[in-house]
C-alpha cells in the first residue's frame, strides 16, 4: 500500500511541477554513533548466548563467543570508518556474522546444555525446545 501511495504522489508532484528528484546522501555518523550501534547490536544479539553458557557452566564457548562478538566488532568498526559510505552494507554484513555466530553454537553446544539443565534439575522453560525449532527461530529473526 506504501509503494503504491509513494508512486501516486510522485505521478501528481510531476504533473504539478513541483516533483524534486532525491539525491543521495553519505551517512553522516561519528565515530562514536559508529561504535555504538554496532557494539549495541553484537552484543546485544550475543548476550543471550552468555547467559546460556554461564547458566550452563559452559565457560569455554562464553570466552569463544565472546571473543567472536569483538572481532566481528573491531572488523566492521575498522571497516565502516574508511568507507562511511557504506554503512548499510557493511551492517548488513555485520549482522549476517552475527547470526552465523548465533547458529553455529547452537548448532554445536544446545544439546549440551539442555543436557546439563536436566541433569542438574534445571528444567528452565526452553528445555522443550527442539534444535530444528531453534534454528528455524534465529533463521528468520
Amino acid at each position: 500500500m506504501a509503494f503504491l501511495t509513494e508512486r501516486r504522489r510522485k505521478a501528481i508532484q510531476i504533473e504539478d511541477g513541483t516533483y524534486v528528484k532525491p539525491q543521495k546522501r553519505i551517512l553522516q555518523m561519528t565515530d562514536g554513533q559508529i561504535y555504538g550501534s554496532f557494539s549495541g547490536l553484537i552484543f546485544g544479539v550475543l548476550s543471550w548466548l552468555y547467559l546460556m553458557c554461564i547458566n550452563a557452566k559452559d565457560w569455554t564457548t562464553m570466552w569463544l563467543v565472546l571473543a567472536g562478538g569483538i572481532l566481528i566488532f573491531w572488523i566492521s568498526t575498522k571497516i565502516c570508518l574508511h568507507t562511511r559510505q557504506h554503512y548499510y552494507r557493511v551492517a548488513m554484513g555485520m549482522c549476517a556474522a552475527v547470526g552465523l555466530v548465533n547458529l553455529i553454537v547452537i548448532n554445536l553446544r544446545w544439546n549440551k546444555w539442555i543436557e546439563y539443565f536436566i541433569q542438574t534439575g534445571r528444567n528452565l522453560k526452553y528445555t522443550h525446545v527442539s534444535l530444528s525449532q531453534l534454528n528455524f527461530i534465529v533463521e528468520i529473526m
